[in-house]
């Protein structure tokens, strides 16, 4: 898991330019979306919320703990400013 924090704090920084270089950039509190069905209708992020949402352990192997096609949402955390920004990463 700790690779894929990683990819997503590089995912960050390649997409947003502004956010390159921050000091302690990191995801954390990472949760997996449920009882949602992404493929009938787009998506949104407070419809998102609505739905219950399970913790991902940042432990462990991601093959553990999610599947293809697995919606998640996480904080991000700088130690030089506070964002707020969604992201969407796809699998390699």
């Amino acid at each position: 898991m700790r690779n894929f924090l990683l990819k997503i704090k590089d995912s960050l920084e390649l997409k947003y330019e502004h956010l390159r270089g921050l000091n302690g950039l990191t995801a954390k509190e990472v949760k997996k979306i449920t009882g949602m069905d992404f493929n009938r209708a787009p998506a949104s992020v407070s419809r998102a919320l609505k739905n219950p949402l399970s913790n991902v352990p940042q432990n462990g192997r991601v093959m553990e703990h999610l599947k293809a096609n697995d919606h998640l949402i996480c904080d991000v955390d700088s130690d030089d400013i506070w964002v707020k920004l969604k992201l969407l990463i796809e699998a390699d």
